[in-house]
This record gives C-alpha cells, structure tokens and sequence, in this order.
C-alpha cells in the first residue's frame, strides 16, 4: 500500500521514510475494512513523528471509515 505519491516520499529523510514504510507494512497486515487500527497506527506515528498533510489525510479518513462502521457520524 502506497500511502504517499513517491515524488514527494522521495523527498523525505531517510528516517521518516523508513517509518512511513513500517506503518505502510502494518497496513497491510491489518484487515482493509478495520479503521480503527489503522487510525491507531496514524495516531502512534504522530506521538512520534510530524505528519505531512497526506497521512493527516488518510486519518481523517479512516476516523470517519469507522464512525460509519459504528452506526454514527464524526462531527468535524
């Protein structure tokens, strides 16, 4: 799973780089359909690391995946 467009993963340090792949691997170990583990992992990233605008994204995302799940909507 490609969380970020290459050109711009390209431009990251290696550090960060290395630890996008290791949440991208944990996505794909995880079920597609369970947000609220890949919201975890976005969440666990960031006590760690600034998050760019696309992982922010892909959490938004997956936060509002699984308030669908639950049978109410996220108010933001």
């Amino acid at each position: 799973m490609e969380l970020i467009k290459n050109e711009l993963f390209l431009t990251l340090p290696p550090s960060y780089q290395k630890a996008v792949e290791k949440v991208e691997q944990e996505f794909r170990d995880i079920p597609e359909t369970d947000h609220r583990a890949k919201r975890d992992i976005l969440l666990e990233f960031s006590l760690k690391y600034l998050m760019i605008k696309e992982l922010w994204d892909i959490y938004f995302f997956e936060r509002f995946e699984f308030s669908n799940d639950c049978g109410f909507y996220a108010s933001y």
